[in-house]
């Protein structure tokens, strides 16, 4: 009954979503926030945001973090719900670039670029906010609807197909990999295009555990080993929401990686440090941002370890 419950909730809010004032749905995702404060995702995300942000955190502020990320997921996923209407000139309303300078100057070398995201605030929004800006947005994932199963909640497979719908949508080549098989993003990257690539998921056989605030997390080397192989810069890149509700899409310097390291693996080891320590950064301002990311690992452990 709870799984067609929600199953009947995203089913009617995303014909619903269109129709409202983003005011309106924006306050519908805090609205939800409010209401989950004493719900089992809110427990579990009150342990997992503990456990990492540390003990000096006190309890209040570890509450108020999980029902601002509540909040934030809702209005992320409201607001991918409502991208496949909207045209280039909506994105200025939905989010901004700071640091485009730095990937206009790494594409000007012509050998392409790496971007390093993670499941941080809405990568979604990430990805999107650069395609409408013209950029040649290549995306490295697993299609969606690989992971639509009888096995799976109602809701989660409802979840799924709508991704796929939001990709289908946007100016962006999803590149959905199968196995190790990464000629498409070698072939991107010598076209001069970007291939975004995420660093905390579950996509990648090279998954390396670091120090990550009070605990560990577990980080794929694989778009360092990308940008080495291919001699393409690596630039980090974040999604954070703003107060006017805005996504400030963050890009970085390239990091400075040993292309002429014989050792790969060492050489990537590095450069996965190095960014570690910007993500590390950006959770310890905005823990609210990356609290999904952390109630998902809790219940699904096997899901982001593969």
């Amino acid at each position: 009954m709870v799984c067609f419950t929600k199953w009947l909730f995203i089913y009617a809010t995303n014909f619903l979503i269109p129709l409202l004032p983003r005011k309106a749905y924006l306050w519908l995702g805090d609205l939800i926030g409010r209401l989950s404060r004493n719900s089992y995702q809110a427990q579990i995300t009150r342990r997992e945001l503990s456990r990492y942000l540390g003990p000096d955190v006190p309890p209040e502020e570890i509450a108020r973090i999980a029902v601002k990320g509540m909040g934030d997921y809702k209005k992320d996923l409201f607001e991918i719900w409502e991208l496949p209407r909207l045209s280039k000139p909506d994105m200025a309303q939905y989010a901004f670039i700071d640091g485009r300078e730095h990937l206009d100057r790494v594409l000007e070398q012509g050998k392409g670029a790496v971007l390093g995201v993670t499941h941080f605030g809405s990568w979604k929004m990430l990805i999107a906010c650069l395609a409408y800006a013209g950029y040649p947005i290549n995306q490295i994932g697993i299609d969606p609807r690989r992971m639509i199963s009888p096995r799976h909640p109602m809701h989660h497979n409802l979840v799924m197909q709508l991704e796929y719908r939001f990709e289908e949508s946007i100016p962006a080549n999803f590149l959905y990999i199968k196995g190790n098989n990464l000629r498409p993003a070698f072939k991107a990257l010598l076209a001069n295009e970007v291939v975004v690539s995420s660093i905390d998921g579950m996509l990648g056989p090279r998954r390396v555990e670091l120090d990550f605030l009070h605990l560990v997390n577990k980080l794929n080397m694989g778009p360092v080993l990308l940008a080495l192989r291919t001699r393409a810069p690596l630039l980090p890149c974040f999604a954070i929401r703003q107060e006017d509700q805005r996504h400030r899409v963050v890009l970085h310097p390239p990091l400075p990686l040993d292309y002429d390291d014989s050792d790969s693996g060492a050489a990537g080891l590095r450069g996965l440090r190095a960014f570690n320590t910007l993500f590390q950064e950006q959770v310890s301002r905005h823990p609210s941002l990356y609290s999904r990311r952390l109630f998902d690992h809790a219940v699904t452990p096997e899901y982001w370890s593969q």
